[in-house]
């Protein structure tokens, strides 16, 4: 019986974390946690909501090269090297 009451316990508190985690005291269970939260946010000089992400321009770069592409290229190199080595050409 106190194993069970444990596991409620434990799986209640990590309910209680994660809504608090992901929607903040203001928000949590609609609002009912809201009276315990401090308005330092308010105070610090901070803005309330997070600002809007900017949206970047992928058009502007060139895209990546592979990553086999450049081993490639080096044992493209390796056999042309080896075979000029061994067949006597320069």
């Amino acid at each position: 019986m106190a194993r069970f009451i444990a596991v409620v316990l434990i799986a209640g508190g990590f309910v209680v974390f994660l809504q608090l985690y992901t929607k903040g005291v203001d928000r949590a269970f609609g609002g009912a946690l809201a009276r315990f939260g401090s308005d330092a946010g308010a105070q610090s000089g901070f803005a309330a909501e997070p600002a809007p992400r900017r949206q970047a321009d992928f058009e502007e770069r060139t895209p990546p090269r592979p990553i086999g592409q450049g081993v490639r290229e080096r044992v493209t190199r390796s056999i042309e090297t080896g075979a000029r080595r061994h067949s006597g050409g320069n």
